[in-house]
């Protein structure tokens, strides 16, 4: 029972008293009729309902891939809203969430894909225990596009999805998912770099091949060679560190190139790792760096340096992107473990 019909009740026991107990000058100034007027009145205006909280206006659309956000038009006098999300515009409807009278959207997180999903809203008033619900809104919808394997968002974060369900904490090869189901190379400074330069590089009209050339590109328009001292034969691991110099510099040597495309190649969902070995440049062997990827069962060099630093230098146009062993001039040959 709402506080407002405690308060009519304890009107009409108060009206009922007077009359049971009255004294001379109750009885001389009120008749029963007159109370059983007042009486009247009282249940008159109780059987008269107050109006609902109007429809809240809702919009819907869809972000990061597999989130929507729900926004809604402000209702007066409203205490907060009830969100409800369903399968079919005809539902059932869930709830999703409460929210405060201030909130004006709600994120509705990791969805699945290749599917479509219809809201609606509805804003209440608190009186006391109980809360009043207005009307409900109509609903709305967002449809989540199928995917397959990898892809990008507009922020050039790489996510992954496994029958049409977004992978989650979880590796796949060199890469790993976060939690929200974004590709992290473990350091936040470098997966700004890395997300940054992909945005700028690549559309959703390329391949997973074109959008890694774009960003191989990009490192040989926009990094130059320096020398610096050679890594331990046989490192491992060493990429995210070069990488993330090589951004903060745009310089280094054959291992940095070799990092920084290793990981933009991750970025774009490549099975990309640094190989170190020797390179046959010209008239000797020299101790080098570079990339190589796994792609459809094949493994290919991919060396940035050599092509945009040694080759371009010497006015030789030599293609070094994604090349079997065996087919470039320099002549490559990895150490023992990698």
């Amino acid at each position: 029972m709402t506080a407002r019909r405690w308060k009519w009740i304890g009107v009409l026991l108060m009206l009922c008293m007077c009359a049971a107990c009255g004294s001379d000058e109750v009885k001389d100034q009120t008749s029963s009729a007159q109370i059983l007027n007042q009486v009247a009145d009282v249940a008159r205006e109780e059987s008269v309902e107050e109006e609902p909280l109007p429809e809240p206006q809702v919009l819907a659309r869809r972000s990061d891939n597999v989130n929507a956000v729900i926004s809604w038009s402000p209702v007066e006098g409203a205490d907060g809203y009830v969100i409800y999300r369903a399968e079919a515009a005809a539902g059932p409807y869930i709830t999703i969430g409460f929210v405060t009278g201030t909130t004006r959207e709600l994120t509705d997180k990791y969805l699945e894909t290749d599917k479509t999903y219809y809201y609606q809203a509805q804003a209440y008033q608190e009186d006391g225990t109980e809360r009043l619900y207005g009307m409900m809104s109509a609903a709305v919808s967002v449809t989540m596009p199928a995917y397959e394997g990898f892809f990008h968002d507009e922020d050039g974060a790489l996510y992954c999805y496994q029958d049409n369900r977004l992978v989650r904490d979880q590796e796949i090869g060199y890469l790993y998912f976060d939690k929200s189901g974004r590709y992290t190379s473990g350091d936040e400074a470098l997966d700004l770099y890395l997300r940054e330069v992909t945005a700028a590089c690549i559309d959703d009209s390329m391949t997973q091949v074109e959008q890694f050339h774009a960003v191989y590109d990009w490192v040989i328009e926009n990094c130059s060679y320096v020398a610096m001292q050679y890594l331990e034969a046989g490192s491992k691991g060493w990429e995210p560190d070069l990488a993330l110099y090589m951004f903060e510099h745009l310089e280094g040597n054959c291992y940095y190139y070799a990092a920084i495309v290793t990981m933009l190649g991750r970025n774009v969902g490549m099975q990309a790792y640094g190989v170190m070995g020797q390179c046959h440049q010209t008239y000797m062997w020299v101790a080098h760096g570079w990339c190589e990827v796994e792609y459809e069962g094949q493994e290919y060099l991919v060396d940035a340096e050599m092509e945009g630093v040694f080759a371009a230098d010497e006015g030789w146009e030599w293609d070094q992107f994604m090349r079997e062993y065996g087919t470039t001039v320099p002549t490559y040959e990895k150490y023992e473990g990698y």
